[in-house]
C-alpha cells in the first residue's frame, strides 16, 4: 500500500510514525533521546526517473539529552538504516 501520490511528497503522519519506531529500534534510543527533526530524503533525478519503486526514506536528526550528543542517520520506511553518525559540536 502506498502512503503517497508523488515520491517527493512531504512525509505522512503514518510515515513518520513508522521511521521513529524503526529509528528508536534501530538505533536503540530511549527515553531520552529528542527527534529534533524528522524530513524526507528526497529521491536523487536518477531514482526519480527510474520506472523501479522507490523507498522512501528519512533524515532524523536526534538529540540525546543525557550526554548532550547530536546524531543524525537516514533510514527507510521499512527500517533499513541508510547512514547513522554523530555530529560534532
Amino acid at each position: 500500500m502506498s502512503m503517497f501520490l508523488h515520491p517527493l511528497d512531504p512525509l505522512s503522519h503514518a510515515e513518520q510514525e513508522l521511521i521513529v519506531a524503526h529509528a528508536r529500534k534501530a538505533w536503540n534510543l530511549g527515553p531520552h533521546h529528542i527527534f529534533a527533526m524528522l524530513q524526507l530524503q528526497e529521491a536523487t533525478k536518477a531514482e526519480l526517473a527510474s520506472s523501479e519503486a522507490l523507498e522512501r526514506s528519512a533524515r532524523v536528526t536526534m538529540w540525546n539529552r543525557k550526554s548532550a550528543i547530536v546524531t543524525e542517520g537516514v533510514i527507510t520506511t521499512s527500517g533499513a538504516v541508510l547512514s547513522y553518525q554523530e555530529i560534532p559540536g
